[in-house]
This record gives C-alpha cells, sequence and structure tokens, in this order.
C-alpha cells in the first residue's frame, strides 16, 4: 500500500527553546531516520510542499543551506528526497492533518512528518489504533504508521507477512503463517496487528520483568496489561502439542522442532469488520501460537508458529 509522508516547513522549523547544537542534532537524527525508511522496500513517497524550497526552518537558514552543515551521505539524503520527489500544491498543516485519517476504500494513506515530537493522551488499554494515522516524528512512529495501514490493507497473505517480516523485526515468522493467517485477514487484520505489535514491542521485557516463570502467570498478566480480548495461556493436553510443533533452522543449519505451546487468544471481530449473520451464530476463537524464542534459534526472536486458527 502506498503512503504519501508529507515534508512541510511548519514541521520542520526549529522549536524556539531548542538551541542550535541541538536543532541540527534532531535533523541530523531525522535525516537518517528517512534513510532507514526508504530501504525497507515498502511504498512510501516523501512528498514535500512547494513552500519548503525557499522557507527559512532556523536562523534564517533554508533546508538546503541545512543540508550543508550535515555529512556527505546525510547531505545526499535531503537531495536526494527534494529532487527525486513529485511535488504537491501547497497546503496549511491543518488541511493536511485533514488527509491523515482511516477511510474506506483509500488507495493512498498520507500522514505528515514532524521534527519536534508533540505531547499527546494516550489510553493505556490501546496500544494500537487504526483510524487516524500516525505522525511520523521518526523511524519509530512511522513503524508505527505503517504498522496502522498493515491492519487497515493487509492485502494479500503472502503481502501481510512479508510486510510483517520488515514491521515486526523481533518476530520470526514460520512459512506456515501465510497459510494459517488467509482467511482471517477479511474480519480480523486490526487485531492481530495489534497483537503482534504488543508482542514485538514488550513481550520478552514483560516476561523478564514480571517476577515468575509460570508460563499461564506472564500470559495472563500482558493480556490484561494490553488489554487483550482474554487471557492467553499453554496448551494443557499433550495429544494437541503436535498441531503447533513446527520446524525452524537452527544457527548451526539444523532442523529444530519447536512446540509453540504458549498463545494468546482473540475472541472479537474487528470493529470496522460487517457481521454477516453466520458471524453472529457462532463463537469466534482465533488464535497466535508461539514460542518465546531460543539463543540457538534466529538470534533468540519470538517464533510464530501459527496465526488464526485454534489448533
Amino acid at each position: 500500500m502506498r503512503a504519501n509522508i508529507l515534508l512541510h516547513p511548519d514541521s520542520l522549523k526549529r522549536n524556539p527553546n531548542d538551541s542550535e547544537s541541538e536543532y541540527m542534532e534532531k535533523f541530523s537524527r531525522f535525516t537518517n531516520d528517512v534513510q532507514d525508511i526508504l530501504i525497507n522496500g515498502l511504498d512510501d513517497h516523501f512528498i514535500f510542499s512547494t513552500s519548503l524550497y525557499s522557507a527559512q526552518l532556523f536562523e534564517a537558514k533554508t533546508i538546503f543551506e541545512l543540508s550543508e552543515m550535515l555529512g556527505r551521505e546525510e547531505k545526499d539524503i535531503i537531495y536526494g528526497i527534494l529532487t527525486n520527489t513529485a511535488e504537491i500544491e501547497d497546503c496549511s498543516i491543518g488541511e493536511y492533518k485533514n488527509r491523515c485519517q482511516y477511510t474506506k476504500g483509500e488507495e493512498v494513506c498520507s500522514t505528515m512528518a514532524i521534527l519536534n515530537e508533540e505531547t499527546t493522551e494516550t489510553n493505556d488499554n490501546e496500544y494500537i489504533q487504526f483510524e487516524n494515522y500516525e505522525i511520523v516524528y521518526g523511524y519509530g512512529s512511522w513503524q508505527t504508521f505503517r504498522r496502522q495501514i498493515l491492519g487497515n490493507h493487509p492485502e494479500s497473505a503472502s503481502d501481510f507477512i512479508s510486510c510483517a517480516k520488515i514491521l515486526f523485526p523481533s518476530l520470526f515468522f514460520h512459512p506456515n503463517c501465510e497459510n494459517s493467517v488467509a482467511d482471517y485477514l477479511n474480519c480480523i487484520p486490526r487485531r492481530i496487528v495489534y497483537y503482534l505489535s504488543c508482542m514485538n514491542d514488550n513481550l520478552i521485557q514483560y516476561k523478564n520483568s514480571c517476577g515468575t516463570c509460570q508460563a499461564n502467570d506472564i500470559l495472563e498478566g500482558f493480556s490484561v496489561k494490553y488489554g487483550l480480548d482474554k487471557c492467553g495461556s499453554i496448551e494443557m493436553r499433550p495429544k494437541h502439542k503436535p498441531n503447533f510443533t513446527y520446524s525452524f533452522m537452527d544457527k548451526n543449519g539444523n532442523c529444530q522442532r519447536v512446540c509453540c505451546e504458549p498463545h494468546l487468544k482473540i475472541n472479537k471481530y474487528d470493529s470496522n469488520y460487517s457481521l454477516s449473520i453466520s458471524d453472529r451464530l457462532k463463537s469466534f476463537n482465533a488464535r497466535i501460537y508461539f514460542h518465546f524464542g531460543s539463543p540457538d534459534i534466529q538470534g533468540g526472536r519470538i517464533l510464530i508458529g501459527s496465526i488464526g486458527p485454534h489448533a
């Protein structure tokens, strides 16, 4: 899915409280974040307001003059964006913010790049939402923006897993995931992305800090903390364990059979999914089966064995 990220002079100007060194540090860091975003291979386009050419961003300096104060690689990044990106009709920040909202049937998702992060109120029980696209302050907020797009526009199962591999670097997806998730992308893509976001960003840290080695206690606490539909658990019936045991390659190139016994539970449809009569008449039980990770397999990343079916 194409994403347009607007560079507007009002969003790149110096915060009056910043010194020159502080501003240039932000500008340099932002430039490198832009490079990291572009090399990920997703369909991201940095589009600039026509007024950015001549706007004075800091002490009467334009973006070109500021670029001359950067290192050669960073300067090349800025010049590359400004010379290889199509212009758009100039608009105000407020006008562009109105475009940063999800709409059904959208073919392009839009947001802005802002140098100075604004403080916003957050809901502790809502780790990521999908109606208002994240403003990009750097690589981390770009990840959130792209995750929102993935939840709103999952496309094919192959596309979904390909993007997930980029956006959830702490997770390793078994090839089985592409098949298992296919029938669920029409009804719970937002919930799947929400769960994967919580797992990628927080699960191992939570596991290491919660003071227990009991998997059920860890999964229950994690589910409550991040507002998941139902408390996760491990499988209590040994005869079912072969259903979610998968082969992973270890660091020596050997195939290891891993039981992805812990699982998180999705018991609700996405809020924007239109339920059919048959949906209303049956219970809904989707699962994400995983393993907390092994140092010898995929660098210790969380191993995702299956997304969707209740094994």
